[in-house]
């Protein structure tokens, strides 16, 4: 697909590229010493390409973290993000081994052997390699305390640490001028200059669009709707308009914070569920934590601040005329809001949307999907994994409803039930819900109509 191949450009351009010119100049300039000069030089030059490789892969991950909108329309800040914590852990890997490559070099020359307890060392009349080392201990202690504090801690516990990551990679871009014997020399310096900007501009972006976040982004609770016993549809307005919101896609989500009097509420994102020509923003959403809950319980006049849109998984029915939508509880919600659109924008589009919920209570939207199925193109498909079949296995497919187009089928999509219902002749897959749900429909699919997980497009759980 065309966005596929935008991905994988725009990664050579920001990672691969730099990248190769930084490790060939090293290769080009240090080659034939290495081969003349002893050890403790050869390791210090392999450190020094470690830290060469480690530098474009820091800003990148920098880049992501920051939420740059065209970098974001172009992955998807789920991906952006998935590949930012993947990168620390690189990125962490490289610069530790620098560090000891380079302990080598310095202890080897020093007639000492290697000492690997120098790296321990802060001796304050050698400021570059001063602040060099504090930077790698900051960074051993943040990227660890951010991969594990998502998970264990609160918001603030970890993303107010996380936040030093700026002036560490500051730091570390000091650390390279003042004791680097590469940077003299060009390409090493054009690119370290160009590197320097890329982290400046990203830095002063980020200070900006927080700084202007609660203007832009800030919404009112207009009506909460109950939905299901766990499940809420909130209704934001905004009096100044929709803002960027305005030119939002189907299927796009925005992260949402309650506003309390003197602190923002943790982050979490939540799909837009109404069409993007509604002036409202509705979020429909499962209590499944403290958050869910706290956003699930507003009372209409509540301040909401959302940033957004994001997210690249919006099916638009105008290039894929044969669309196969498979969620997983809330994980409908970008379906609701694709579907409603497509419906009105591209009428000859066919539907197929198999949805997987525990029980028959579990589903809303149900009267709505129901007259939408009016709609010849729309087919609907409930899949209860804890409800017992009524219907006899003759009778197929089966149909608990009187609705032609909405069809009740037991237990998990399965290729049985995908082969009864989906039509595969040209069809765009999508999938949405839990990871293990995604892992089992994927094997599905592939038994199904031979489809691997390649060709379909999902949407990832990444908070």
């Amino acid at each position: 697909m065309a966005s596929k191949r935008v991905r994988k450009a725009v990664l050579v351009l920001l990672v691969v590229v730099p990248i190769l010119v930084l490790a060939g100049s090293w290769a080009g300039f240090r080659w034939e010493k290495m081969a003349t000069r002893d050890w403790a030089y050869r390791w210090g030059s392999v450190g020094n390409l470690l830290a060469l490789v480690g530098l474009p892969l820091l800003v990148t991950m920098v880049v992501l973290g920051a939420r740059l909108p065209w970098v974001e329309r172009v992955f998807g800040l789920d991906r952006m993000l998935r590949a930012h914590q993947l990168l620390a852990k690189v990125v962490v890997c490289l610069f530790l081994g620098h560090a000891l490559l380079r302990t080598v070099r310095v202890t080897m020359d020093m007639g000492m052997g290697w000492q690997w307890w120098f790296l321990l060392s802060l001796d304050p009349s050698n400021r570059g390699l001063l602040v060099g080392r504090l930077a790698l201990y900051a960074l051993l202690i943040l990227s660890p305390l951010a991969l594990v504090g998502m998970r264990l801690l609160s918001f603030r516990a970890w993303k107010l640490p996380h936040l030093l990551l700026y002036p560490v990679v500051a730091a570390g871009f000091a650390h390279a001028m003042a004791i680097g014997d590469d940077f003299e020399k060009v390409p090493f310096n054009v690119l370290w200059y160009l590197l320097v900007a890329v982290f400046a501009g990203v830095t002063i972006y980020r200070i900006v669009a927080c700084a202007l976040r609660k203007r832009r982004g800030l919404w009112m609770v207009e009506s909460v709707k109950r939905e299901t016993d766990d499940t809420t549809t909130l209704q934001l307005s905004r009096a100044e308009g929709s803002g960027p919101f305005e030119r939002r896609r189907a299927g796009q989500f925005a992260v949402l914070r309650i506003v309390y009097k003197h602190r923002l509420g943790e982050p979490r994102p939540f799909t837009i569920s109404c069409t993007p020509d509604d002036e409202q923003l509705w979020f429909t959403i499962k209590r499944a934590g403290a958050v869910s809950t706290a956003l699930s319980g507003l009372r209409p006049r509540t301040r909401v601040l959302c940033e957004g849109p994001y997210g690249v998984f919006c099916p638009s029915g105008e290039e894929e005329r044969n669309l196969v939508l498979i969620a997983g509880g809330v994980g409908v919600t970008p379906f609701l809001s694709s579907v409603r659109h497509i419906l009105r924008a591209v009428p000859d589009a066919r539907i197929t949307l198999l949805w997987n919920n525990k029980t028959r209570a579990d589903i809303f939207a149900d009267e709505e999907l129901r007259g939408l199925t009016e709609h010849k193109w729309l087919r609907v498909v409930h899949v209860l994994s804890r409800e017992e079949a009524k219907e006899e296995a003759a009778e197929r497919p089966p149909s608990g409803e009187t609705f032609p187009g909405v069809f009740t089928e037991h237990g998990h999509v399965t290729a049985q039930i995908l082969e009864r219902h989906v039509n595969p002749e040209g069809a765009c897959f999508y999938l949405c819900g839990p990871p293990k749900m995604q892992r089992f429909v994927l094997g599905e699919l592939r038994t199904a109509f031979g489809v691997r997980a390649s060709q379909v497009q999902r949407e990832l759980f990444f908070w």
